[in-house]
C-alpha cells in the first residue's frame, strides 16, 4: 500500500520531464526560423536605411548651392559638392565710359585702316558700319565737272565720337574709291592715345611729315594717302563748316581722318 503513491510520484515527475524535454526539442528546432526571419528583416531595415541615405545625401548635394549661405545652415561637405556647384557664378559688369571710348577708338581707326588699304566698296562700309552699331546712311551725288560721288554718314555716334563721314569717288572705270574717311572725337581725348591708335593699325608713323598747334599729319610710306588729326579750334568754330555743325561745345574735339592722294598731289603734305 505505501508503495503505490511513489510509483505514481514517479510516473507523474517521468511525465513532466519528457513534456519539458519535447519543449526544448521544439525550440530548438524553432529557433533557427526565428534568427533567419529576424537576419532576414535586419538585413531589409539596413537596406532601407542606406537607401534613404543614399537619397538624403543626394538631395543634399543637388540643394547645396541653394541652401548653404541662404537658410543660414552650414555648407555641405566639399567631398559632397560637385566641381561644378563650387565655381562662383561670373559677375558681369557693364565696361565703364572711358573703356567703352577706348573700344570707338579702336573700331574707328580700324575702320580707316580698311578703307586705306582695300579695293573696298560704299556697300561695303555700310555692311561694316552696321555690324559695328552704327546706322549708316549713303546718298550719291552726280556732277559733269567732278563726276560721281557717293558720301556715307552715321544717324548715331558710338561712345566718345561724333562725326562719321566718307566720301567715294568714282574712277575712270566706274569703280568707287574712299577718297576721305573720317570721324571726330569728344574734347579732352589725348592726342597720344589717338596715335597709338593709329599705329597699332597702320603701324609705326614716325616723325609727322607736317605739324603745327593745330595739326598732325603723315604721310602713309606705301603712298596710298595722309592720315592727320587735327584739334578744332575757336577760329574753325567761327567760320563755320558747310557739312558739320558746330557750337562752341566743339572746341577740342579732335578730327582724324584719312586721305587718299589724289593723282598728281603725291606730294603735298594736307
Amino acid at each position: 500500500m505505501d508503495k503505490q503513491p511513489i510509483l505514481d510520484k514517479r510516473l507523474i515527475l517521468g511525465g513532466a520531464s519528457a513534456l519539458l524535454v519535447v519543449l526544448l526539442l521544439s525550440l530548438h528546432v524553432s529557433k533557427p526560423e526565428s534568427v533567419a526571419v529576424s537576419s532576414e528583416s535586419v538585413a531589409v531595415d539596413a537596406a532601407s536605411d542606406l537607401t534613404n541615405a543614399d537619397l538624403t545625401d543626394s538631395m543634399a548635394v543637388q540643394s547645396n548651392g541653394l541652401s548653404n549661405g541662404l537658410d543660414g545652415g552650414p555648407a555641405a561637405p566639399s567631398s559632397a559638392v560637385s566641381p561644378e556647384a563650387k565655381i562662383p557664378p561670373t559677375s558681369l559688369r557693364a565696361p565703364t565710359p572711358l573703356e567703352q571710348e577706348k573700344q570707338t577708338l579702336s573700331t574707328l581707326t580700324s575702320i580707316l585702316f580698311e578703307q586705306s588699304r582695300q579695293e573696298t566698296s560704299p556697300a561695303e562700309l555700310v555692311k561694316r558700319l552696321e555690324a559695328d552699331g552704327y546706322q549708316p546712311v549713303a546718298s550719291r551725288d552726280d556732277d559733269d565737272a567732278t563726276g560721281s560721288m557717293i558720301v556715307v554718314q552715321t544717324k548715331n555716334a558710338l561712345p566718345g565720337s561724333r562725326y562719321f563721314r566718307a566720301q567715294f569717288f568714282s574712277d575712270e572705270e566706274g569703280l568707287y574709291q574712299p577718297q576721305h574717311v573720317s570721324f571726330e572725337l569728344r574734347p579732352g581725348t589725348p592726342i597720344k592715345s589717338v596715335v597709338t591708335a593709329m599705329e597699332n593699325q597702320f603701324g609705326h608713323l614716325g616723325t609727322p611729315t607736317f605739324q603745327n598747334k593745330e595739326w598732325m599729319s603723315w604721310k602713309l610710306s606705301d603712298h596710298r594717302g595722309t592720315v592727320w588729326i587735327k584739334t578744332v579750334t575757336q577760329a574753325d568754330i567761327e567760320e563755320g563748316d558747310a557739312i558739320k555743325a558746330r557750337s562752341q561745345e566743339d572746341k577740342g574735339t579732335l578730327w582724324v581722318a584719312y586721305e587718299r592722294d589724289l593723282p598728281g598731289h603725291e606730294d603735298e603734305l594736307l
